[in-house]
């Protein structure tokens, strides 16, 4: 077994819990800086597997949720995890004013600046 099948084996229940656990602490961060989603608009840029909207969305009464991925696997699996949204696979330096054809009331990313380049994230402060 490698190392990859290790850690997606469904009895690795400490690698599930410390998942669980990562995403109770950025919930937990997005209500302490953003506050009420309730009746809300959310765009999620870099969403993973959308395991974390999964808790947002049964936490709340959102309007609309838009999860956006480059990862074609990641889209899939948000889809599954959140059959409810909006799901679009686009790399970011693809996003312009055209993409989303409405405004949102609240834009949050997680673990994704970094793989970002500098003119990817001044295109984005554009949008």
């Amino acid at each position: 077994m490698n190392r990859k099948e290790y850690f997606e084996r469904k009895d690795c229940s400490a690698i599930n819990l410390l998942r669980d656990t990562e995403y109770e602490i950025k919930l937990s961060y997005l209500k302490q800086v953003i506050g009420d989603f309730e009746n809300k608009d959310i765009l999620v840029l870099g969403c993973g597997n959308g395991k974390l909207e999964r808790k947002l969305l049964d936490l709340y009464n959102v309007n609309s949720i838009t999860l956006v991925d480059a990862s074609k696997r990641y889209i899939r699996q948000a889809k599954s995890n959140c059959n409810e949204a909006n799901c679009i696979c686009t790399e970011f330096n693809k996003i312009d004013k055209r993409t989303f054809m409405r405004r949102f009331d609240i834009i949050y990313s997680f673990d994704v600046m970094q793989y970002l380049q500098s003119s990817e994230i001044k295109r984005l402060q554009l949008v």
